[in-house]
């Protein structure tokens, strides 16, 4: 897939959409700088592109740079209010930066958004979870995998909360 979007580029060099699916393809496989290297060359190509601005964003947040995440995250939702990857990502990071108020304003937003969104339903348990609220967590992760039976870490973290409970 990456030979493709490289074939394509040598068509046409200016093709954001080219980079992004390349960068996509490179994250999916654990090369993330190299990934965010794509997002930010489609980015530099076509400055509205919002889910190139989530995509290195996600990228950014498992490459431990989560300050930088943050700000594609913020860049991305300027573009598109409504993008849920965004938000769930963002929710996620600040999470994992301990603004746990922030991580549920965004992850209620995305599940308003989309409610059949399991990987949202997911971090806001995690949040949840981290603010002491174990009904909420455990509803949280029973609707994830409701949503998505094949989510092993919903399993995982219901069986936390569940412990915590007793």
């Amino acid at each position: 897939a990456v030979a493709d979007f490289g074939i394509a580029l040598q068509f046409d060099p200016r093709c954001a959409n080219a980079y992004f699916g390349r960068g996509f393809v490179r994250q999916m496989s654990g090369e993330l700088q190299a990934a965010i290297n794509d997002y930010s060359t489609a980015i530099e190509l076509n400055p509205k592109f919002a889910l190139a601005y989530s995509n290195r964003a996600h990228a950014r947040s498992h490459s431990g740079e989560l300050d930088a995440a943050l700000l594609d995250y913020d860049r991305a939702l300027q573009l598109n209010p409504r993008l849920t990857e965004a938000l769930n990502g963002r929710g996620a990071v600040r999470g994992r930066k301990g603004d746990i108020q922030g991580a549920l304003r965004d992850l209620d937003r995305a599940i308003r958004i989309s409610p059949r969104y399991p990987q949202a339903c997911f971090n806001r348990g995690i949040a949840r979870h981290a603010k002491g609220d174990l009904p909420g967590a455990a509803a949280d992760f029973d609707r994830a995998i409701e949503l998505d039976a094949q989510m092993p870490e919903a399993f995982r973290a219901r069986g936390d909360v569940r412990f915590d409970q007793r």
